[in-house]
């Protein structure tokens, strides 16, 4: 199943998703609609956060941070199994699409 967040859940949400990622590998995509290419190959990860100050996702992994600055709309795609990906997308379209390589458990802060 495919959900938005509202932007009031947020900060919340990638928090309470952060306790989980930092025990997981991730891979890591970014592309339009149309294009898509992999930004990143499985790697160890460290969390994901959102600085509504600085209007910014963190998605920090363990040998680099990738920012997305002024993102619009967070979606996350959950099965029985859990989440299984994490969609950003930024104010000029571009998706920077997170996949844990085993689906995490849902935080609490979603339900």
């Amino acid at each position: 199943m495919r959900r938005e967040l509202e932007k009031a859940e947020w900060g919340p949400f990638l928090d309470g998703l952060s306790r989980f990622l930092s025990c997981s590998d991730a891979r890591l995509q970014k592309g339009s609609l149309l294009v898509s290419r992999p930004a990143v190959r499985s790697q160890p990860m460290i969390g994901v956060t959102y600085d509504p100050k600085d209007d910014e996702v963190d998605i920090a992994f363990e040998t680099f941070d990738h920012l997305v600055n002024k993102p619009v709309r967070i979606f996350v795609e959950e099965t029985s199994d859990g989440l299984t990906a994490l969609e950003v997308v930024d104010a000029e379209g571009i998706r920077h699409v997170l996949e844990p390589v085993t689906p995490l458990p849902v935080p609490d802060e979603a339900l």
